[in-house]
């Protein structure tokens, strides 16, 4: 017999994954209102993605949060931090105000890391996904 176990999802994860869906939304009507911007689409799209593979317990969408979220650090964070303090001062307030733009998403990455590497947060996730 060839049973597959399915656990229902904690009331955390469907928080979590609700979170990440408000994510998805807002960063969607961000780049719509935008002139269609694709990065903000891109990132709205696959939050919205994220979140519903968290609330199904998918174990590859798990992993695929934790790089999408390093990713985005390391990617578009980090760089407007060092564009913030080594670029001559008439653009500072252009990063500035992208820095307090993108900390929402930057809090958002941080939280998505520290819950999805949890031990009581991993059990839950299927293996066989």
């Amino acid at each position: 017999m060839n049973e597959i176990l399915v656990s229902k999802a904690s009331k955390g994860i469907k928080v979590f994954s609700l979170f990440l869906l408000l994510i998805g939304f807002f960063n969607i009507q961000v780049g719509l209102a935008h002139s269609h911007n694709t990065t903000f689409l891109i990132i709205g799209c696959v939050s919205f993605f994220l979140g519903i593979g968290i609330f199904k317990l998918w174990n590859w969408v798990r992993l695929a949060a934790i790089v999408f979220c390093v990713a985005f650090i390391l990617l578009i964070y980090i760089p407007l931090i060092v564009g913030a303090f080594f670029i001559q001062s008439r653009n500072q307030l252009f990063y500035g105000a992208a820095l307090g733009f993108h900390f929402p998403l930057l809090v958002a990455s941080l939280l998505c890391i520290f819950f999805l590497t949890r031990p009581k947060f991993k059990n839950q996730f299927r293996k066989n996904s």
